[in-house]
């Protein structure tokens, strides 16, 4: 209703205040906006469905989108932007305290209105929207707990535990010369010793080297 008396202003001769209805049922808001689509049809008004589903479901910054929207098509002037619409309560959501924000259950209530069930009957359509919400809630809770792993109790693995440096930007390895054994080098013997060190950036690397015993075998059974 607020709407079309706005679209009265400048479309008088074709805006009735009249044939719209002032309330604030579902049937009502419906009825509204079909007139109001018509509007924006014959005037080519590049407003999205979205915001207009959005603005009837009372989303989440739907109706300043609405009114951006609006704005800058009637005056031909931008308006005052408040960055994109999410259409749910996660901006909401990021001002509580963490012990207070939303569970799944809620952000299922918070973000899927009775209107919009009432509407779209579909079950289909209406289960991915609860399964949109739901991956989203997930993946706020996931980097609430990269963010304060204290609070979750979260202890870190070993592998997260130990410490890895990496050679640095200049590092370059100095090949080690074989000794010569009569034109016979050995494995082992191809390596530095076993108590050289080897400098990689700012980690040190100790090389050992173990020699195993021979593998026993019985008397017996030779």
């Amino acid at each position: 209703y607020l709407v079309a008396e706005i679209l009265y202003w400048y479309f008088s001769s074709e805006i009735t205040m009249h044939s719209f209805y002032n309330g604030k049922s579902i049937e009502t808001k419906l009825k509204n906006w079909h007139l109001l689509k018509e509007c924006f049809k014959r005037h080519e008004f590049n407003i999205p469905e979205e915001i207009i589903e959005g603005t009837i479901h009372c989303k989440e910054d739907a109706a300043v989108a609405l009114v951006n929207q609006l704005y800058e098509t009637l005056t031909r002037r931008s308006p005052q932007t408040f960055g994109k619409p999410t259409f749910d309560d996660s901006r909401y959501q990021q001002t509580l305290e963490p012990i207070a924000r939303s569970n799944a259950v809620k952000a299922l209530k918070n973000n899927i209105s009775v209107t919009e069930l009432k509407v779209q009957q579909d079950i289909l359509t209406n289960q991915q929207k609860a399964q949109a919400i739901l991956h989203q809630h997930v993946e706020n809770r996931a980097n609430e707990r990269l963010e304060q792993p204290g609070r979750f109790s979260i202890k870190m693995s070993p592998g997260q535990r130990c410490l890895r440096k990496h050679p640095g930007p200049n590092y370059q390895e100095e090949p080690v010369a074989a000794a010569d054994l009569g034109g016979f080098v050995r494995a082992d013997e191809s390596r530095a010793p076993a108590a050289a060190q080897e400098v990689r950036g700012d980690s040190m690397i100790r090389e050992l080297h173990v020699r195993q015993q021979p593998k026993y075998v019985n008397p017996a059974n030779a």
